[in-house]
């Protein structure tokens, strides 16, 4: 590890602050960096304390691309995700600090946003790390509209006086890529590098009372009784202590339990509602990677035009890591088959005992324009075996196979993951490979076609 006391002046340095390039650049006033997408194997080397609660300890951490220094910090670290706290291997959050002013870090990857710190990932439940990553490209993939847009234009366009439009590559979720995790120069496991689920991934304005973004959390029963219940819900914006955004959560909760209760018509009152090609589109994500853990919670609903007496909702997945064949109990990967599993979006099954109804009333409702989706985003190409298999090829090549290996031997696959023991849901690991995920989109596919009625 670097030492933290010096300077740098010139060169080449890695001195625990900023790595710089050129003559003289100190660049110690720096509060964000740069950095390309990754081509190899990141490495996150870290010294200090590790975490054991949500508060954070002091460390700090280098980053390598291979064995290319990319830039060093201070900071903290801390637990991350609520099934973490009760993991083997757990998840971490970084927060970045310059050593040489103390104020917040900036790390921009790619064409992220400026992120505040890292998530790493461990993904208990999914010793692959694929799921969540490549159920979210996915998403961005099949939603994205002709303009390249996740989101209504007008999203967009509200920061065209701030920063002329820059922000045409919001992830509208989470985003992610593999890294090797070393702790005092050992290694700790192979993680993914996750973006942040905040404001700035949705285009949200906290301070715009009708930007809305919120999340269920551990909820159950809102889309039937139409309640809304203060400790199942993270309302990101605008502020939860305002009658804002209860009040249009509120609103959408109650049109939703009476569509399903049938005292109002979906068809006829929707517009005022809900986007129906994202809901459809959400629908669709459900479907083909199957996520049942997906219809009462993680999920983000978002809106840029919130009142209490209207607005348009929008949906976006989020938590993806439950997805091809992972399923919160015992299931067979025998009976992990697309063509037996039935519909998530509909009451067939409830694998996850999470109620689909909100999901299966827009099907009742919207059959034709679901098919007729499914048939363009088939015939794009957005759906397909090979859109998928280039998607997991484009995260499995950055794991060194390995490394791999060695995560397996370091944490055992029948590790408590907190949500059940990790061999049963997992088959003793049979459902942890890539083959098993690139056959299951494969069928899952097949079986949608079939349903959809969709013969190329």
């Amino acid at each position: 590890m670097a030492d933290l006391a010096k300077q740098p002046t010139t060169g080449f340095v890695n001195n625990g602050s900023l790595v710089q390039y050129g003559n003289d650049n100190t660049a110690g006033d720096w509060d964000y960096i740069v950095i390309s997408k990754p081509n190899r194997p990141w490495r996150v080397s870290i010294r200090g304390d590790i975490p054991t609660s949500k508060d954070g300890v002091d460390m700090s951490v280098s980053v390598f691309e291979g064995t290319i220094p990319l830039f060093s910090s201070t900071g903290t670290w801390k637990l991350q995700g609520q099934t973490s706290l009760n993991a083997t291997k757990k998840n971490f959050k970084i927060k970045f600090r310059n050593v040489e002013t103390g104020k917040k870090l900036k790390v921009k990857i790619g064409d992220w946003t400026p992120l505040n710190g890292l998530v790493l990932k461990g993904y208990a439940a999914d010793r692959t790390l694929l799921r969540d990553t490549i159920t979210t490209e996915i998403w961005r993939n099949l939603h994205r509209d002709e303009k390249g847009y996740l989101a209504p234009e007008s999203a967009y366009s509200y920061y065209d006086r701030d920063n002329l439009g820059m922000r045409t590559s919001v992830l509208f979720s989470t985003a992610g890529f593999p890294c090797e995790l070393y702790h005092d120069g050992e290694f700790l496991g192979m993680y993914i590098i996750r973006s942040d689920n905040d404001n700035d991934q949705y285009l949200i304005d906290s301070s715009n009372p009708g930007h809305f973004l919120a999340q269920p959390d551990h909820a159950n029963t809102f889309w039937t009784d139409g309640n809304y219940n203060p400790p199942e819900w993270e309302i990101n914006s605008p502020d939860p202590n305002t009658d804002d955004s209860v009040s249009f959560l509120k609103r959408f909760l109650r049109w939703s339990s009476d569509c399903i209760a049938g005292r109002v018509n979906m068809k006829e009152t929707y517009r005022e509602y809900i986007d129906l090609e994202c809901f459809i589109d959400y629908i669709l994500l459900c479907e083909v990677c199957f996520s049942p853990d997906s219809l009462v919670n993680n999920f983000m609903l978002c809106s840029w035009n919130a009142t209490s007496v209207s607005g348009v909702m929008y949906i976006y997945p989020y938590d993806e890591d439950q997805t091809f064949g992972i399923v919160d109990r015992y299931l067979s990967a025998r009976d992990t088959d697309p063509f037996k599993m039935g519909w998530v979006t509909k009451r067939d099954r409830m694998f996850d005992r999470q109620d689909p109804i909100f999901f299966e009333t827009i099907h009742n409702s919207f059959t034709p324009e679901i098919r007729a989706r499914w048939r363009y985003l088939r015939d794009t190409g957005k759906i397909s075996a090979e859109t998928f298999n280039r998607i997991i090829k484009d995260t499995t090549d950055l794991i060194n196979p390995d490394m791999m290996r060695k995560d397996l031997e370091l944490w055992a696959m029948d590790a408590d993951v907190g949500i059940g023991n990790g061999k049963v849901i997992s088959d003793d690991g049979k459902k942890w490979s890539v083959s098993f995920i690139m056959n299951f989109a494969k069928r899952r596919i097949q079986w949608l076609d079939q349903q959809f009625k969709y013969y190329n």
